[in-house]
C-alpha cells in the first residue's frame, strides 16, 4: 500500500499493512441448511500518511486514517435442486468497517448468490455479489461521502480426470469487479482470467 494514496506528479513511497482476525463458521444450523460466518479483522499499517502531501490540517488528517477494524456477519441457505447436481446458496452479510478515520469508514451490506453445478466431468460455480456501503463522514479532499456500489462475479470450472489424471483437478477461472463511489477518486474496475491445477489426496 501507498502511505500517502493521494499524492499526485510525484512518486508514492510504499508501507506495509497487517491484517489480524478470525472466522467463526456455524455450518446447518440446528440441524438446518442455514450457514452462518462471522469474520473480524485489525487492519495496521507501518506508516499512515494520507493527505500529508495536500498540506491538510491534523484534523483533516485524522479523517483519512485507513487502519482499524473491519466485520462482516454473514447468513445464508443451501438449496439442493432436484439430484443433487445443483446447488443455489443465497447469503446477506452486514458489513461494518469501523476505521479510525470517520471518512474512511462505510458500513452496509451485500446480497450474494452462489450456483454450483457438478457431473462426472466437471463442477462449475458461479458467484454473483452486489455491495452497498454508506460513508460515515464527508472526505476532506473531495467534500464528498465515500458511499458507494460493488458488483463481482466469478465463475470457476474444475475438471474431473481430464486426459486421465485421476487425481489431478485442472480449472480456469473468469473474475470481474466494478466498484462505483461518489468520489471518482476511489472508482475502480478490474477482471481477470486464471488457469491452474491442483491434486486431491
Amino acid at each position: 500500500m501507498w502511505e500517502d494514496p493521494y499524492v499526485l506528479d510525484a512518486r508514492r513511497k510504499a508501507t506495509e499493512r497487517e491484517s489480524t482476525g478470525g472466522r467463526f463458521t456455524w455450518d446447518r444450523i440446528f440441524g438446518s441448511a442455514f450457514e452462518l460466518k462471522v469474520q473480524s479483522r485489525e487492519l495496521e499499517l507501518d506508516e499512515e500518511r494520507s493527505g500529508q502531501a495536500l498540506g491538510l490540517s491534523d484534523a483533516e488528517r485524522d479523517l483519512l486514517d485507513r487502519e482499524g477494524d473491519k466485520m462482516r456477519v454473514e447468513l445464508g441457505y443451501l438449496f439442493e435442486l432436484g439430484d443433487g447436481r445443483n446447488l443455489v446458496r443465497p447469503s446477506l452479510t452486514y458489513i461494518d468497517n469501523d476505521l479510525d478515520g470517520d471518512a474512511m469508514a462505510q458500513d452496509g451490506y451485500q446480497v450474494a448468490v452462489s450456483w454450483l453445478h457438478r457431473n462426472d466431468s466437471f463442477s462449475w460455480t458461479n458467484n454473483l455479489a452486489y455491495t452497498t456501503l454508506e460513508g460515515d463522514e464527508t472526505n476532506p479532499i473531495f467534500g464528498d461521502v465515500n458511499d458507494a456500489d460493488t458488483i463481482t462475479f466469478a465463475s470457476q470450472v474444475f475438471f474431473r480426470n481430464l486426459f486421465g489424471l485421476e487425481h489431478w483437478q485442472p480449472n480456469i477461472a473468469v473474475l470481474y469487479g466494478d466498484h462505483d463511489s461518489d468520489i471518482d477518486f476511489n472508482d475502480g474496475a478490474g477482471w481477470m482470467i486464471a488457469a491452474g491445477i491442483g491434486r486431491t489426496f
